[in-house]
């Protein structure tokens, strides 16, 4: 289904050893991957999720906004609600389907960062909720759209031309400088030598690395992102 009744781009995901498809899905399967969130859920918690499985999700999202939706839903969860250990996985894996260059990708972007209506708290929310006592993922969720607003053009359009989605982004700038600032003070005596140091990972259970913020390439600063 292609987005507003245009022509629907072809599946840049499928085998290219096999440019035409091999037979029709049986209906138990398409049920079953198409109908039931059971076994997206069950893939997505996968935290050894293969390449293969990858294509999979994203063969099967593009042009098709209800599987999108339920794909995109399930990770806003996982990314709002799992262990901290585990949102590196959660993190890739949506960057993976916000990226995918369909008629529906503006659609996707717009609901990852202001949430999926009536179903989902986007990664803007997860910031506001998480950022008094779960730091790391509201770290997480702003180096995922670091990474989104640097790599995709239409997301970068979005965050210069809607106003609110560069208010909010504006807004955990800011709590991310002001992080930065409070960890630089309580450490006076080591604050150059701490920039300078390799970073603690971000998926240990150590306090968030907000040092990182300094060693961002200056073409994805968060700030500079939003000029």
């Amino acid at each position: 289904m292609c987005f507003q009744g245009n022509v629907a781009l072809p599946n840049p995901y499928g085998d290219p050893a096999c440019p035409d498809f091999i037979m029709p899905i049986q209906p138990q399967a398409a049920e079953i991957l198409f109908g039931r969130t059971s076994y997206i859920k069950k893939m997505i918690e996968d935290a050894n999720l293969s390449d293969e499985t990858v294509k999979l999700l994203q063969f099967c999202c593009w042009e098709n906004p209800h599987f999108s939706r339920t794909v995109l839903s399930e990770l806003l969860w996982q990314i709002a609600y799992a262990y901290c250990h585990e949102l590196r996985h959660h993190m890739d894996l949506l960057l993976a389907m916000l990226l995918l260059e369909d008629s529906w990708q503006t659609h996707r972007i717009h609901n990852a960062l202001k949430g999926v209506p009536e179903e989902r708290e986007g990664l803007f929310d997860t910031v506001q909720r998480s950022k008094n006592h779960y730091q790391k993922r509201a770290y997480q969720c702003i180096k995922c759209m670091v990474a989104l607003f640097s790599k995709c053009r239409t997301a970068h359009q979005m965050l210069h031309s809607n106003v609110e989605i560069k208010r909010k982004w504006m807004v955990a700038v800011e709590w991310l400088q002001d992080e930065l600032e409070r960890v630089r003070g309580s450490y006076p005596c080591n604050s150059t030598w701490r920039i300078h140091q390799p970073s603690t990972s971000l998926d240990s259970s150590n306090p968030p690395p907000f040092n990182k913020f300094t060693e961002w390439p200056s073409a994805q600063h968060p700030v500079l992102l939003a000029l």
